[in-house]
């Protein structure tokens, strides 16, 4: 088979929804901060100085005009890692709208996972109780021995420990 070119895909660590009518759009319904220790992580539209916020609308990708009946990455591909032009407003209209230059990532994975492993924390709050931590080791690797760091060592003072192994891609670290 003949090889295919490979097009990075550029990423804004962010959840969209289409919105029809006059003026087609995406709207931020949710956006990734990362954790704070992986700033490559977080969504490029969290960068200081863009001030996009969940509930703005992306109405256009370095000048093309989104459209709800195609998917918003098809502008997003050869785009990471580069500067690009995103016009957004609070609301689906170019009335008011303005422009921000933005770098897409190119994999919201990181971003995504952290915004789990979030989301199991607070679940273990709410079902727990304060006095409960809770610990993803996502690999038996460095990378899995930095985020065992990052979560055990402020969870110390807890009375119990939830150590969550789910989706553990193993590795070369011992049983410590």
């Amino acid at each position: 088979l003949p090889d295919a070119p490979h097009q990075p895909m550029g990423y804004l660590g962010a959840d969209l929804t289409a919105v029809g009518g006059d003026t087609p759009a995406y709207r931020v319904t949710k956006l990734f901060p990362g954790d704070g220790f992986d700033l490559a992580a977080r969504s490029p539209l969290l960068t200081p100085g863009i001030d996009i916020k969940v509930g703005d609308h992306i109405l256009a990708v370095s000048g093309h005009r989104v459209r709800v009946n195609q998917d918003l990455q098809q502008l997003l591909i050869g785009t990471a890692g580069q500067a690009i032009t995103l016009t957004v407003n609070d609301r689906p209209s170019f009335d008011g709208a303005r422009e921000v230059t933005v770098t897409p990532l190119s994999s919201e994975y990181q971003a995504r996972y952290y915004d789990w492993v979030a989301s199991r924390v607070r679940y273990i709050r709410e079902q727990g109780g304060e006095t409960l931590g809770y610990v993803h080791i996502p690999n038996m690797g460095m990378g899995g021995l930095g985020e065992f760091g990052k979560h055990y060592y402020p969870n110390l003072n807890r009375d119990g420990m939830i150590y969550d192994v789910r989706f553990n891609g193993g590795g070369f670290i011992d049983a410590m």
